[in-house]
């Protein structure tokens, strides 16, 4: 897990294939691709509020 940017209340978190577990394998999904998650923060609560597949970048 590795967090991408801030913002106050909000945070982007990108996930490698590693941490995604075998679900996306038997769904079919894509095991070079990664995962950003967009976090919200509400109430001292931080809550999901999109999570998106990300193509894996060349270096």
């Amino acid at each position: 897990m590795e967090l991408v940017d801030e913002y106050g209340d909000a945070a982007v978190i990108r996930l490698t294939p590693e941490q995604q577990g075998k679900a996306d394998v038997r769904r079919g999904a894509d095991s070079r691709a990664g995962r950003v998650l967009v976090l919200v923060r509400i109430n001292e609560k931080w809550l999901v509020r999109g999570v998106y597949d990300v193509a894996d970048q060349p270096e």
